[in-house]
Formats: C-alpha cells, sequence, structure tokens
C-alpha cells in the first residue's frame, strides 16, 4: 500500500509528515509523525500505541481538534508496553513520538486497512440458542459483529495467565474500556470524551446482553497474547431488563 510522505523541516530537522487516513498499523519513527484527517466527529476512536522495546520511558503526542494529550509508554522491563488514547468530537487525529513506537487506530469502522491485525467478523445471524462464537485476543486483534436486536451475550474473559486484559469494545453510543485485573489501564482521553464511554474494571471476566443492532467492535489495547478469550452467542435463558457485570 502507498503512504502518503510530506517532509517539512522544524528547527533544522527533517520531518515526515505520513498520510493516515486509513488508521493502519503502522511503525513510527522519532522524526516521523501521523495524521489522519475526515474522521467523523460523532465517532469515539481509539489511538492505539505500543513501544518497540524501548528502554526508557516513550512520550506520544496525540493532537486533535477537541485538544491535545501526551501518552507515556513504560519501558518493557516494567511490564506491557502499551497506551491507548481515546478521541472523540475531531475531524483530525494528529501522532508524534520522541521514540519507536508502533500505532493504529480504533473505532467502529476503523482502521479501514487492517494488514497486520488480527481481522474477524463474527457470524452471529445463524446462531441458536444456547450456542456461542469464542476466539482469543492476541497481540492486535479487532472483533466486530452486527448482533441483532436483543437476544446476544458478550463475555471477555482473561486468561490465568495473563495479569491483565484491557480491551476496548466500540459501540454507538455506549462505548466501553474493559479492565481485567485490577491495575489501572495505561488510558489518556480528550475532554469530550466524558460520556462517551464506560470504564468496566473486574478481576477475571466480564459479561453484558442486550446489544442494539448496530455494529460492535471489540479490540485488545495492551497487546498480550492470547490475554483474553471473547465469547459471543444467545443464552439460554434471557431476562427483559438490561444487565452486566463480572467478577
Amino acid at each position: 500500500m502507498w503512504i502518503g510522505r510530506t517532509e517539512y523541516e522544524f528547527s533544522g530537522e527533517v520531518m515526515v509528515e505520513i498520510n493516515w487516513n486509513d488508521g493502519e498499523l503502522i511503525d513510527l519513527d522519532k522524526s516521523d509523525s501521523l495524521m489522519a484527517r475526515d474522521l467523523s466527529k460523532t465517532d469515539l476512536y481509539g489511538v492505539f500505541l505500543r513501544g518497540n522495546e524501548n528502554r526508557w520511558f516513550t512520550y506520544v503526542g496525540i493532537g486533535s481538534g477537541d485538544g491535545d494529550v501526551i501518552a507515556r509508554i513504560p519501558p518493557a522491563s516494567w511490564g506491557p508496553d502499551y497506551a491507548l488514547a481515546l478521541v472523540t468530537n475531531t475531524s483530525y487525529i494528529s501522532v508524534g513520538t520522541n521514540e519507536k513506537v508502533t500505532a493504529f487506530l480504533g473505532s467502529v469502522a476503523m482502521p479501514l486497512d487492517r494488514s497486520g491485525i488480527k481481522d474477524r467478523e463474527f457470524e452471529t445471524d445463524d446462531l441458536q440458542v444456547g450456542q456461542y462464537i469464542t476466539d482469543s485476543f492476541w497481540d492486535r486483534t479487532r472483533f466486530s459483529m452486527v448482533p441483532a436486536g436483543e437476544r446476544y451475550e458478550a463475555t471477555v474473559e482473561r486468561d490465568e495467565s495473563s495479569p491483565q486484559a484491557v480491551v476496548m469494545k466500540f459501540n454507538r453510543p455506549n462505548s466501553k474500556l474493559v479492565v481485567l485485573g485490577w491495575d489501572d489501564p495505561n488510558l489518556y482521553a480528550t475532554k469530550s470524551t466524558r460520556g462517551n464511554f464506560d470504564l468496566e474494571k473486574h478481576e477475571d471476566s466480564f459479561s453484558e446482553k442486550w446489544f442494539n443492532g448496530q455494529s460492535v467492535v471489540w479490540m485488545n489495547a495492551n497487546g498480550a497474547a492470547k490475554g483474553a478469550t471473547l465469547s459471543v452467542g444467545i443464552p439460554a435463558k434471557t431476562s427483559t431488563s438490561d444487565s452486566s457485570g463480572g467478577s
């Protein structure tokens, strides 16, 4: 895939602005910056960042029409070297860094180019009562589905070998960040994201029922290999009220 690049000079150093409109997985050097334009102001976006086993803290600046944030990625020797920045109410997102990082953009539609990402659509239309589809989150994973009506249940479960799983659910209008394990997520957010997502913290698992019939996308943030699994299906017994929870 061709990626547009624009060179410009800043303080005597040649910088490269990379066209990131497809939100694809990309390795970003400290002399580069990413720019995604023509975004939907009503959507919630996640900038998924991974360190490249850097020995020191990595600082990543995320710019948008909703303000700027600076994400800090710890060195790999400290644990999972990741960060997640949530942004909304903007038509563009820019990313720059002081060290090499890997980045990709997530939302109900992003990334448009999913090369290098485990991408699976859960076919839920043919499921019968008591049937479930289950798959594991790997290093970079995107699961999508369009459950019809209010029959379906989703469960995210942390693998016992992983101390933490951080999974983002994009869904209009009620996105969720699911954190399994009690450490706080390495999360950054612009001002207008308040009210656009809920934070769910549980020890081992999280379940919710009653989707709204719109597209749902699940993406893992912290990149632990097989850190969690997602199961989606039709429970044998349903209730008439919304419910969610976990342990």
